[in-house]
């Protein structure tokens, strides 16, 4: 071979390994990802336990996930405020509430104890 074209080769490597550092580079970048939990996304809302014994207007809700304590809904209020909930019994009534609220129409509840579980009631 040539010297220009060993001089070539020899570039041509150079190349390609800054190439595959810049890749190492950025899959270690890609390590560092973290996922967001309840704890970085709860933000200014409150648990829907602030709540209890007292009428409200639930406008809308949305499931939510998170990767440490999994699924959780987040409940819109005719105040403009949001709410957290990890409790089953609410969560099987606002699926129930979900054709109504789809509707365009606002429920109106009381947040009830029963027992140990947190509840919808008709509000006062």
């Amino acid at each position: 071979m040539s010297e220009k074209v060993k001089e070539k080769v020899k570039e041509a490597i150079e190349r390609k390994k800054q190439e595959l550092k810049e890749e190492v580079k950025e899959e270690k970048k890609e390590e560092k990802v973290i996922d967001f939990d309840l704890v970085d996304v709860r933000g200014e809302r409150e648990s829907i336990d602030v709540l209890l014994n007292k009428t409200f207007v639930i406008t809308g809700f949305e499931k939510r996930s998170s990767n440490r304590y999994g699924d959780f809904y987040i409940i819109r209020t005719d105040d403009g405020k949001e709410y957290y909930t990890f409790s089953k019994v609410l969560i099987k009534q606002l699926e129930a509430l979900k054709e109504y609220l789809d509707k365009g129409y606002k429920v109106r509840v009381k947040l009830a104890k029963q027992r140990r579980y947190l509840t919808f009631a008709k509000p006062d």
